[in-house]
């Protein structure tokens, strides 16, 4: 080994020798670069094979999971709120989304049929549009029907036109009468 070491270094120095070595520094790296590649290949190869594993083995479990399933626990399922009225604007903005997701956590809702509770939200709406109506309106009954209907003045439309308009009303009544008397 010490006449290898000695013979390499007097090669190192001569001519000869530095072609050699540059040779030899080139091989080494080559060597390195193709150890480099071998080794992220098969890296590589081992993850696809665990990620292949694990996704079947999570098959596996759903597979069983949904098996194990009691025939009751299938037929037994919680309306939610859907259908065509569910599903309108009116309801959602009734309730909004937090308050549909509350209605399913609602106990008393959990073995209502679709139909029940299709006529539960129904009724909440007319209650709401009739809540809606009273607001708008002055209602006159007679006999407990509905005699006249009158719009409430908005207390937020603009004052000063409003008082505008009842000034122009009253100015061209007055020039009216003034008309009619010439």
């Amino acid at each position: 080994d010490h006449k290898k070491i000695s013979q390499d270094i007097t090669d190192i120095f001569s001519k000869k020798g530095r072609k050699k070595s540059k040779k030899i520094i080139k091989q080494r790296k080559q060597d390195e670069y193709q150890q480099k590649v071998e080794k992220s290949k098969q890296e590589r190869e081992e993850q696809l094979q665990k990620f292949a594993e694990n996704k079947r083995e999570k098959i596996k479990q759903e597979n069983i999971k949904r098996k194990a399933k009691p025939e009751q626990e299938k037929k037994k399922k919680r309306v939610k709120v859907s259908g065509s009225l569910l599903e309108s604007e009116e309801f959602k903005t009734m309730v909004g989304k937090a308050g549909i997701s509350a209605w399913n956590e609602q106990e008393d809702h959990k073995d209502e049929t679709t139909e029940q509770t299709k006529q539960t939200v129904s009724s909440m709406l007319q209650e709401e549009n009739t809540r809606k109506i009273r607001d708008k309106y002055d209602m006159e009954y007679d006999k407990g029907k509905v005699k006249k209907i009158r719009k409430k003045a908005n207390p937020f439309s603009n004052p000063t036109n409003e008082f505008q308009r009842i000034e122009n009303k009253g100015r061209k009544r007055y020039l009216e009468k003034e008309q009619k008397r010439r």
